[in-house]
């Protein structure tokens, strides 16, 4: 390279020892260091350049908006133009000449009014317009919603007019709850909940009967259960599962009912014979049945009723003996219990 050529050729700085280099050096000269080439300029590009148009808008001078101003003024004060657009003219109405005046005062300001000024304009018109806009809207809502309703209630009303004393056609599902209720191969409880669902399914005046029959036959079971003699924790138990399981699947108040009355027949028997006075004829209890409001601690004599209910026949050494009055054995006679001090109720033959 020439001196002409490396004098005439771009140079910068180095920014490690800040001599001059060459614009395109990668390596300072002077002391060595590697420099990055400089960054190429942040290019600019016109409307042109990429591919759009210019465009121009066209602005009124104030001299021009001030002459057509002073036009409008002197129309609109001329004689001829108020008696052409107030005065109704032969066979015509002061509504005609109102309308006319409207749409020359609606041309005038579309001719001398500026967009800033006609922009202000229908600022001030809008929220005026959205309001009834709204209220339009609203009144559409709530006449398209009491439509519906009255449509729905109306059609529920007419199905219920037409379809009231008629037989529903479909499938027809058949009831088993008699055949599982004697087959032997069922219990009652199952009769039961086949009862029920045939009830869901049609409450026909043969599902009804068939229900009641079943929940005759589940009452009895129970009932026999409870009164069994000689007397047996487990028939108790086994009563009260079975009305629980009973009211789970039957909603019919003779079902809940009759679980009512096992649970109480259950706590009648919840006792505890604390301690026996041979010498003077007494036993002392606790009752801890919680539906009994009576005295919860009883001293009783041979004779004497426990818990209104049952009669003492017996007091000697740790046990006592006692007959329930609200329940007779096949021999129809008061079913028979004992108890040990400490030890719970049992059944007597």
């Amino acid at each position: 390279m020439s001196y002409e050529d490396d004098q005439n050729e771009n140079l910068r700085r180095c920014p490690t020892c800040r001599s001059m280099i060459s614009v395109m050096a990668t390596r300072c000269k002077h002391c060595g260091e590697k420099v990055s080439r400089p960054k190429s300029e942040e290019e600019r590009f016109s409307i042109q350049d990429l591919g759009g148009v210019s465009q121009e808008t066209y602005k009124m001078s104030d001299s021009v908006i001030g002459a057509l101003e002073a036009f409008r003024t002197e129309e609109l004060n001329s004689p001829n133009i108020a008696d052409e657009f107030h005065t109704p003219t032969s066979g015509g109405s002061s509504r005609d000449g109102m309308k006319l005046d409207a749409e020359h005062k609606a041309l005038a300001d579309a001719v001398t009014s500026t967009p800033q000024e006609r922009a202000r304009r229908q600022a001030f018109l809008r929220p005026a317009q959205r309001q009834d806009d709204t209220l339009r809207n609203a009144v559409l809502v709530l006449g398209g919603i009491g439509l519906a309703i009255v449509v729905i209630f109306g059609g529920v009303k007419l199905k219920q007019h037409f379809t009231r004393g008629a037989v529903v056609s479909g499938p027809v599902r058949i009831n088993n709850a008699l055949i599982w209720l004697n087959d032997g191969r069922h219990t009652k409880l199952e009769a039961l909940e086949e009862a029920v669902r045939a009830l869901e399914y049609g409450a026909t005046p043969e599902n009804e009967r068939i229900a009641e029959t079943v929940r005759d036959a589940v009452e009895a079971e129970i009932r026999a259960l409870l009164s069994a003699a000689p007397w047996e924790r487990d028939n108790m138990s086994q009563a009260s599962a079975i009305a629980n399981r009973a009211g789970r699947v039957d909603a019919d108040r003779r079902m809940a009912d009759l679980r009512r009355e096992v649970q109480r027949e259950v706590a009648a028997f919840k006792m505890v014979l604390t301690r026996v006075d041979e010498d003077a004829g007494t036993a002392l209890f606790t009752i801890n049945n919680p539906y009994y409001s009576g005295e919860k601690t009883q001293t009783v004599e041979v004779g004497g009723l426990l818990a209104d209910r049952f009669i003492i026949r017996s007091i000697r050494g740790t046990h006592v003996d006692f007959t329930d009055s609200q329940v007779m054995d096949s021999m129809d006679s008061p079913r028979r219990l004992s108890i040990r001090v400490l030890d719970p109720v049992r059944g007597v033959n």
